[in-house]
């Protein structure tokens, strides 16, 4: 009974890192607060189980159980950024319907940059907490002919999926922000030109990697 225990273990915390990592890090903001306690305690629970069968099986099923968690470990760290891309997909994938949909209302709209709250639209600050001047909404609605049900509609799409702003460039290019923090910023992008961008609204591009069809990822820096 303790082995089976012990070999459930085992196999929880080899697995876990990789499916979570998957499923989680660009599924929405800051999911690192939950990915690094996981991994801590899969990674505890790998070294004590392992310690634990070792000590009950013969010398060479130990050395088998030794070298499998450090190859499992390695495999990880060497398979991370495959993990990512699969992240990328899957993200994209759970939500495209509304992906879709908010890049055909931004595409034909005079939004050129928008929040998920009522803090920016077109660079201009609805709400900044007292730091800069503020501008009323409607105002800057009638400024850029923007229909006030059309700018709800996207910002309750990108608040569901859990984006923080889109933005439209010059050439067209749409990128909806999933998180990072000041210039370290990354996200997803709808670019029919499919040519590598140089810069976006939130710093200097460093990452633009494709998903599938006219979908990248990207991050800056």
């Amino acid at each position: 009974m303790r082995k089976k225990v012990l070999l459930i273990i085992f196999v929880l915390s080899i697995i876990t890192p990789f499916v979570s990592n998957i499923l989680l890090a660009r599924e929405f903001d800051l999911s690192f607060l939950i990915l690094i306690p996981l991994f801590l305690i899969s990674l505890i629970g790998l070294i004590v189980s392992t310690r634990k069968i070792t000590k009950i099986e013969t010398k060479k099923t130990s050395i088998i159980y030794k070298i499998g968690s450090l190859s499992f470990v390695l495999i990880f760290f060497l398979t991370y950024g495959q993990q990512i891309k699969l992240s990328e997909y899957f993200s994209y994938q759970r939500n495209k319907v509304e992906l879709k949909n908010i890049v055909g209302k931004i595409s034909e709209s005079n939004i050129a940059i928008m929040t998920d709250e009522y803090e920016n639209l077109n660079g201009y600050p609805i709400n900044n907490w007292g730091f800069e001047p503020e501008y009323p909404l409607d105002s800057i609605l009638a400024i850029y002919e923007i229909d006030k049900q059309e700018y709800e509609d996207i910002r309750i799409i990108l608040k569901s999926i859990g984006y923080r702003c889109i933005s439209k460039s010059e050439d067209g290019i749409i990128f909806l922000t999933k998180g990072g923090i000041i210039d370290n910023c990354y996200g997803i992008a709808y670019s029919q030109t499919k040519k590598t961008p140089i810069e976006n609204n939130c710093g200097k591009i460093i990452k633009w990697r494709k998903i599938i069809d006219n979908w990248y990822a990207w991050t800056t820096t």
